[in-house]
């Protein structure tokens, strides 16, 4: 009967192969919780993003609504626009929605600090408006910057220069 001297192979077998697999899993189980991890902030992101549109929608309806009223234009000129409405009735020194501050104010959707929120900084040069949201939630921000005309056709006649390069109608 012939004797191998090669005790404890066995083991050391089973050892290395279970090391293997332990392996696997491990580059595995980081793969997923990436994936995970990505998708959770692409989802930040988009609240992030949406937000931001948002406040990017209220300045431009109200400046729509403003485009009669100069005031916001020579007290506007470079700030934060502070949005109120019947419950928040702190606009200051113009009439209707909207007011310039100079202080950031952040707006939480759905009134919930732990939904996204959005401020919009205005800058004005003239009819020229610059409209700069950034949307935050949680970690993530996103920003959307907006560069428009306001055209002015008060008291003018068709075809009269509307102040940006166009005509009235």
């Amino acid at each position: 009967m012939k004797v191998f001297k090669t005790k404890g192979s066995a083991i050391l077998t089973t050892i290395f192969i279970l090391f293997g697999i332990l392996a696997v899993a491990m580059i595995g189980l980081e793969i997923i919780m990436s994936g995970l991890a990505s998708r959770r902030a692409q989802g930040s992101s988009a609240r992030a993003f949406w937000a931001a549109e948002t406040g990017i929608e209220r300045a431009a309806m109200a400046f729509k609504s403003f485009n009669l009223n100069d005031t916001l234009f020579t007290s506007c000129t470079d700030g934060y626009l502070k949005f109120c409405d019947t419950a928040d009735n702190k606009c200051e020194n113009i009439t209707g929605s909207v007011a310039c501050t100079a202080s950031k104010q952040v707006y939480f959707l759905a009134n919930s600090t732990e939904m996204p929120g959005y401020w919009v900084r205005v800058k004005t040069s003239g009819r020229d408006v610059e409209l700069i949201s950034r949307g935050n939630f949680l970690t993530t921000s996103r920003q959307l910057n907006v560069k428009f005309c306001l055209p002015t056709c008060a008291n003018k006649f068709t075809n009269d220069p509307d102040g940006c390069g166009g005509t009235c109608k």
